[in-house]
């Protein structure tokens, strides 16, 4: 979308790609790109892992071209063309289409090479998340059993990578196929079921039957140890198997414990020994100690240690006699400090009453509310905060009444909260901290408001007695809420619920009290031929039109949302098939009368509906969906040539001289037709191209189309757009698709320096000559704002000067001599 690759620059397109697959490992077999306007680009490896680089457009008539790839890593000659292919048809395409993410298709038999292979798709949207196309790799699974090889080699482990649900075989350590051949060249996957390998074959079982990772197998042989470990990526559930023969890692193991019975005979030897000698040295100065500290216990404040040695019992018994020296000490001096302690808290006391003033005039400075209760819930304080916002003037207005019947006694909606459900009630009860931010507090004069509160529960003496509640007015909080919510589940062109809202809504009503529930799903028809002819605005007017149609032709209980794009869809529960029939045909006869703007409203509409509550909801939407389809490839045709009506009115609109010259031109090409004695279907179809060859202008602006005097680069660079944007409108339209391509090129010149593509001679066709010649007389004999008129005379002498640069020579003949002497 940026450009930083430019798909449509051949050269760019190329290098890209090509230099992609020379980064990238063998088992990438290919890197492209499909459009959903059906192209289709990239490079590949081919059978001797050469890179090619392959082209599908309408320059191939659909085929798929391979070119061998030039050192500077563009196309060179022409290896190969296939039938005709459409990526839009592969797997890997519908996959991210569908998914709307990035995504591995199931695992396939590769089309060239004789190995499984699994494509990755990424889907690229644009900026108003219109699916661009799908970025695509294919990769072979071939060199995985290689690097399972090498991890276990010299380790006796064996190693397999199989589906985790179907246990067929990915990749194996054992260089054994993981798939076998069909004469028909198709192949059969081997499944994990069909190896010689039982103890691998059982510890998957037990896995899918108890999910259990780690399983221990017995084997005639040996004791095998299985690991079971997951691998998921969107698309891919695989299981990773290891098994490690117990033998491996227990060989060591069982010969170091034949030197065990020995060592623990001489190990009790040396326990014994120690053990004499730490009772005889030890122990005795130990009991000596004890003795002394029970005796300390007692009250004997006088009792010493005796100090045996200078070692560990002896620094003990040293830190002993000096704790006992600080308790007496400690005890004979205790009263005097329990008289200085007294003095000091008398102090503190004196210091906090003569706070209390301080305190209270730090409560009301506070822009939080704050009120104190007691164990009944009677006001115990309250600041000022809580004075202004609760209503009342004074705190005695408050102090000593039940907070709860005051102010937290009824819901937003009117109904009473019993106190035994009010949360600061129980938290009196229970002690545990309660913050709450969806309930309302009542004022003194009956209203209410939303707050956000804290109850914190005050403790004395281990028991709870009151507490204090913090709260806030969160009104304009709730506000910018509600308001930020509605933005998060609102598109926001159309107001209606935006697809986030649609799936919460569908896994609410996915139940069977509301069956049968109907799914309508609906699509713009022609939206993308406004965009791309009238502008978005055009487009973003006809999609909030359709928006209106779908609400007022639905109940106001029913879900109505916008997917993304040109997609909307209606959730209708309570709703039966044959009443979402009326209600389709009640949206299609609405949208009849309706017009956005000079474009007529045309929606594509299907409806699936749940009537049993086995049945899965995906299916009923995939029904809806293919029933969408199917009536848009009805009535599609129809709307894009209306709309392409509307297109060439609105040229006629905004450019009047532009009818009046295109109808010139569509003259000039019939005559032309007629002298070079052309059929009757062909002349027609040349006058059409004629009065279409300018119908791309619509898209350019109408103040570079009415400049006069010279245009500047910028301007003239988007007025060679032209060509190029009415083949894509002529293109949707298939009666005149095939006048798409003259259009492109009535601007490209005989010598090859023309515009959109540069074609020269009769590459360029038939028919774009002619209107190239038509084209610029009618312009030089009418009135034009960027350049004078020129006489009859003076026109010819300008397309003979032109003839064989500009012009076809023998077609500019023809039409000097045969249509103009008319």
């Amino acid at each position: 979308e940026e450009e930083i690759v430019n798909i449509h620059n051949k050269t760019n397109r190329e290098k890209y790609f090509s230099s992609i697959m020379k980064a990238v490992r063998e088992e990438v077999y290919s890197f492209s790109y499909g459009m959903e306007t059906g192209e289709y680009y990239g490079a590949r490896r081919n059978a001797v892992n050469e890179i090619e680089i392959m082209e599908n457009n309408a320059a191939t008539k659909g085929k798929t071209r391979y070119y061998a790839m030039e050192s500077d890593l563009t196309a060179g000659r022409l290896v190969q063309e296939t039938d005709k292919f459409d990526p839009r048809s592969r797997e890997w395409y519908r996959i991210a289409q569908e998914t709307h993410q990035p995504f591995f298709s199931p695992i396939y038999k590769h089309f060239v090479m004789e190995d499984l292979a699994v494509s990755a798709a990424y889907p690229i949207f644009d900026k108003q998340g219109l699916l661009m196309g799908v970025l695509g790799t294919h990769i072979t699974l071939n060199k995985i059993n290689n690097y399972l090889k090498d991890l276990v080699q010299d380790k006796l482990v064996t190693a397999y990578i199989v589906e985790k649900n179907s246990g067929y075989l990915v990749a194996n350590s054992l260089e054994m196929p993981n798939f076998h051949p069909l004469a028909d060249g198709k192949i059969k996957r081997i499944a994990l079921e069909e190896i010689d390998n039982k103890a691998i074959i059982a510890a998957y079982q037990e896995f899918k039957e108890n999910a259990k990772a780690n399983v221990i197998i017995n084997t005639p042989d040996d004791r095998m140890y299985v690991r079971l470990t997951e691998y998921t990526q969107p698309g891919l559930d695989w299981l990773i198997i290891t098994a490690i023969p117990e033998s491996y890692f227990m060989a060591n193991i069982l010969k170091s414990m034949s030197f065990l019975p020995v060592m623990s005979v001489i190990t009790i030897i040396i326990a014994i020994i120690i053990y004499i000698k730490i009772t005889e040295i030890i122990l005795k100065p130990i009991y000596h100690l004890i003795g002394t500290t029970e005796k300390f216990s007692e009250g004997d404040f006088l009792q010493r240690a005796r100090v045996f040695r200078n070692d560990e019992i002896g620094r003990l018994s040293n830190a002993f006699n000096k704790m006992a020296e600080q308790i007496y000490v400690f005890i004979h001096t205790l009263e005097e400090r329990i008289k200085d302690r007294t003095m000091e808290l008398e102090q503190t006391i004196s210091e906090l009453r003569n706070s209390e003033d301080n305190i209270r005039l730090l409560l009301d400075s506070t822009a939080e509310a704050i009120y104190g209760i007691d164990q009944e819930g009677n006001c115990t304080f309250c600041n000022a905060s809580s004075l202004k916002l609760l209503g009342y003037k004074q705190p005695e207005d408050l102090i000593g009444k039940n907070m709860h019947l005051t102010i937290h006694h009824k819901r937003l909606d009117g109904t009473p909260i019993p106190r035994e459900e009010c949360k600061v009630v129980q938290m009196l009860v229970n002690g545990e901290y309660v913050h709450e931010e969806e309930e309302v507090f009542w004022r003194s004069d009956g209203t209410s408001f939303p707050v956000e509160y804290f109850s914190y529960p005050q403790y004395r003496n281990g028991g709870i007695i009151g507490a204090v509640v913090t709260f806030l007015d969160i009104t304009e909080r709730k506000k910018s809420e509600a308001k930020i919510l509605y933005l998060s589940y609102r598109d926001q062109l159309t107001g209606l619920y935006n697809r986030r809202f649609f799936q919460e809504e569908l896994g609410r009503l996915d139940v069977p009290r509301m069956l049968p529930l109907t799914i309508i799903m609906a699509d713009v028809n022609g939206l993308k031929l406004i965009n791309d002819s009238l502008g978005h605005t055009a487009g973003d007017e006809l999609l909030r039109k359709v928006g209106e149609v779908l609400v007022q032709s639905c109940r106001a209980s029913d879900i109505i949302a916008r997917l993304g794009g040109d997609e909307f869809i209606v959730l209708l529960p309570h709703t039966a098939s044959r009443e979402a029939e009326l209600v389709i045909r009640r949206i299609k006869t609405m949208a009849a009368r309706e017009k956005a703007g000079a474009v007529d409203v045309s929606i594509a509409l299907g409806h699936g509906t749940k009537s049993q509550a086995a049945e899965n909801i995906d299916d009923i939407s995939k029904i809806a969906e293919d029933r969408m389809y199917r009536n848009k490839l009805l009535e599609s045709p129809r709307m894009r040539r209306k709309a392409l009506n509307t297109i060439i009115l609105a040229l006629h609109e905004q450019q009047k001289e532009e009818e009046v010259h295109s109808r010139k031109v569509a003259e000039l090409c019939r005559d032309m037709g007629e002298a070079l004695g052309l059929t009757g279907e062909e002349i027609e179809e040349l006058k059409t191209a004629g009065l279409l060859h300018d119908i791309g202008k619509i898209a350019i602006e109408q103040k570079i189309l009415g400049k006069p005097g010279k245009l500047s680069k910028l301007e003239w660079d988007e007025i060679k757009r032209h060509p190029e944007i009415g083949y894509r409108l002529l293109n949707t339209v298939n009666e005149v698709a095939e006048l798409a391509g003259y259009v492109l090129a009535h601007h490209e010149r005989w010598d090859g320096l023309g515009y959109p593509k540069g074609l020269k001679g009769n590459k360029i066709p038939l028919q774009a000559r002619i209107v190239s010649i038509a084209e610029a007389y009618a312009a030089m004999i009418s009135e034009r704002s960027y350049a004078d008129t020129l006489s009859k005379e003076q026109a010819v002498a300008e397309l003979e000067k032109n003839s064989g640069t500009q012009f076809d020579a023998e077609l500019v003949r023809v039409f000097v001599d045969s249509v103009l002497v008319k």
